[in-house]
């Protein structure tokens, strides 16, 4: 009984390295597609291309180092702006998460259904396969040592 229990263990620790795995296996790249598709005002399309023209068109590996340069790029922006006191051009709306999503491909972009799927298929196995132990035992009285316990045993309340 032990055995399944350790296998589904095992299975439950691969479906969370999965997991772990799909938050680095993403590239982002801001480009021209990926602003018109996200922003629809024009002139706040305007602003927001003028803002990121520096990290336009540049790969990044890193989500952090993407989502750190995008806010970097727009607060220099708006600081610029302000310096010149011109009130109607600062970017107020948040756009990183739409940007991000919409400048990420690779392998998790591709498979994201199916990575949804496994990683959920493999913690479903997981827990089914530890939690057999318990509803698999013959029926009666079991000891499990309850009686050694400190809790119950006056080890711990006195």
């Amino acid at each position: 009984m032990n055995y399944y229990r350790k296998i589904g263990n095992i299975i439950t620790v691969l479906a969370f390295l999965l997991l772990i795995a799909t938050l680095f296996g993403s590239r982002y790249k801001l480009t021209s597609e990926a602003l018109q598709h996200t922003i629809e005002n024009d002139e706040e399309m305007k602003r927001v291309e003028l803002a990121l023209q520096l990290i336009k068109d540049k790969e990044y590996s890193s989500l952090f180092h993407f989502v750190h340069d995008l806010k970097q790029s727009i607060v220099a922006y708006n600081d610029d702006v302000r310096m010149k006191k011109m009130w109607s051009e600062i970017i107020y709306t948040d756009h990183i998460l739409i940007l991000t999503k919409a400048s990420s491909y690779g392998w998790v972009k591709d498979h994201e259904l199916s990575l949804f799927l496994i990683i959920l298929l493999l913690f479903t196995a997981g827990a089914i396969c530890h939690i057999r132990t318990q509803y698999s035992k013959l029926p009666g009285i079991h000891n499990n040592n309850i009686f050694f316990d400190k809790l119950n045993a006056r080890g711990w309340i006195g």
